[in-house]
């Protein structure tokens, strides 16, 4: 069975009266605020950049967001929108951004702290571990210190059932 390209599939979901649906294929493609890396950008666009096809534009975006919060006024990206750029970023799979979210690690609020840990964890980060050690031995908060060590816990695992399956296969 052959899927409907995009734009027939749009108009076949107008006609259904699905407009939440064909909204959600358009919002992919008209991510502007995402793409400039505005702490204005709607929470909706966030949303929908979880979503969105591999687009060097809106990994971008995401990075320079996190990195307003980081080296500007931590009021100019409020939490609701950095904590949505924070699963934005980890649900894309973008490896550039570690360098912007181990910075956020620094960040005032426990719960910004926790959602970069969660994203470091979904991204697989090993190279991090030193960063987590040091959030799991230091930070202030009690929930974030508990991920970090979740966090180094759940990287070591997976290191290492990669190192044995290396192994395995060279026999």
């Amino acid at each position: 069975m052959r899927l409907p390209s995009m734009p027939s599939f749009a108009v076949f979901a107008r006609i259904l009266g699905m407009t939440g649906i064909s909204f959600a294929l358009s919002a992919c493609c008209d991510l502007q605020a995402v793409r400039a890396g505005s702490p204005e950008a709607p929470v909706s666009e966030l949303e929908a950049a979880v979503t969105c096809p591999p687009d060097e534009g809106i990994d971008q975006g995401l990075i320079q967001l996190m990195r307003v919060r980081t080296h500007g006024d931590v009021r100019s990206l409020d939490e609701v929108r950095m904590l949505q750029t924070l699963h934005a970023v980890a649900r894309r799979g973008d490896a550039d951004a570690l360098s912007a979210l181990e910075d956020l690690l620094r960040d005032p609020s426990p719960d910004v702290r926790i959602g970069v840990l969660e994203a470091l964890d979904r991204l697989g980060a090993v190279g991090s571990l030193p960063v987590l050690r040091e959030v799991a031995l230091n930070d202030p908060s009690p929930r974030a210190r508990e991920m970090a060590y979740h966090v180094i816990s759940s990287l070591t695992e997976r290191r290492v059932r990669y190192l044995d399956a290396r192994s395995i296969r060279k026999r």
